[in-house]
């Protein structure tokens, strides 16, 4: 149990809220978008738990990503000239938010992973 509170402790909860709340969005979306496949699914259990687990996994799936984006442009600030740049790069934002969640089973080992290293680090 100390492990988890470790974790979660090293993360802002500013950041936790946040990335739970894009990750219900999501969860949402993907809930009613495909609401009429579940349906027909005989394994529905099973993707009600993969939904499960890629939102409560979200966070630390967007940590690694958070990390690597980091990692590669820096603390760089972007200078956006017109409404397309916000458009392109909300729309850039919103893919990669999309692409975590779903694969967040796989990439959010890394972040954890990452936590616990930092965390024993520190100690």
């Amino acid at each position: 149990m100390t492990f988890i509170k470790n974790i979660f402790g090293s993360v802002s909860p500013q950041y936790l809220i946040r990335a739970y709340l894009i990750s219900l969005a999501i969860a949402v979306i993907w809930f009613f978008a495909n609401q009429a496949a579940l349906e027909q699914n005989s394994q529905k259990i099973l993707w009600y738990g993969y939904i499960l687990v890629s939102a409560l996994l979200f966070p630390f799936a967007k940590l690694v990503w958070d990390e690597v984006r980091d990692l590669i442009i820096g603390n760089n600030g972007i200078t956006y000239f017109g409404l397309w740049a916000i458009g392109v790069n909300f729309m850039f934002k919103a893919i990669v938010n999309v692409l975590l969640w779903a694969l967040a089973i796989f990439i959010a080992p890394l972040g954890i992973l990452y936590l616990w290293w930092k965390q024993s680090k520190a100690v």
